[in-house]
């Protein structure tokens, strides 16, 4: 007898990838520049990045190379953001 589908197991991982991204950049949120760097299947990830609002004044970038950052220069290729 079929009661339903279990939840998914992702979410325990997800938290604590939460946690980790948190305390990498420094506790008060999350940037895009780490979520982009350090995430694979970040879809729900992304989501709560939204949904918590840490988009606002987020000082991420997308550098000429690929990589993210959250500060003036690219630590991959040492491009500038201006």
């Amino acid at each position: 007898m079929f009661f339903g589908r279990k939840k998914k197991k992702d979410e325990p991982r997800e938290e604590s990838l939460i946690e980790r991204g948190l305390r990498e950049c420094g506790g008060d949120r999350v940037t895009m520049a780490w979520l982009m760097e350090n995430t694979d299947g970040y879809d729900d990830v992304v989501e709560k990045y939204y949904q918590k609002r840490w988009d606002l004044d987020d000082p991420s970038w997308e550098c000429k190379c690929g990589h993210w950052s959250d500060t003036d220069t690219c630590p991959h290729c040492g491009g500038t953001q201006f």
